[in-house]
């Protein structure tokens, strides 16, 4: 999953309840762009300012594991450096710890946000159903009222 602000749930949902659906679809896609627009420019977006850490626990996970597979070297002071056959200075410790720092601060990321952790709220389903009927009953007093 890439970090992409075109969430097309959203934008299904961004119509419901409008009068002119139309008119609505065309505003949500030139605020997204404009959005688009702020991360090319300033690398992030208004609409990340007031979620900025849902922002960063999902970007960072994702660039710590772009470091990961895509680095060309790490740092040199653990192990023996050497040469190989093609010609490109390795250093096989220090990227075993490398990755193992890397691993752990992938896992970290991904903990400390609720969508991704792998520890699941025991009481989240009686909540959802706890919520469900008191928006039920809600609705009902509403109409009698």
């Amino acid at each position: 999953m890439s970090l992409n602000i075109w969430n097309k749930q959203e934008f299904k949902q961004y119509t419901i309840g409008e009068k002119f659906k139309l008119y609505t679809r065309i505003k949500y896609i030139l605020r997204h762009i404009k959005f688009s627009k702020q991360r090319i420019v300033r690398g992030y977006a208004d609409c990340d300012i007031w979620s900025m850490d849902a922002y960063l626990q999902e970007l960072l996970p994702k660039m710590l594991l772009q470091l990961k597979e895509t680095r060309t070297g790490s740092p040199g002071f653990l192990g023996e450096n050497y040469t190989d056959s093609n010609g490109i200075l390795q250093n096989d410790t220090c990227h075993e710890e490398w990755d193992k720092i890397l691993n752990r601060m992938i896992f970290l990321w991904k903990e400390s946000n609720e969508r991704t952790c792998s520890k699941k709220n025991p009481y989240a389903k009686k909540h959802t159903q706890a919520y469900k009927q008191f928006s039920k009953n809600l609705w009902i007093s509403r109409r009698k009222a």
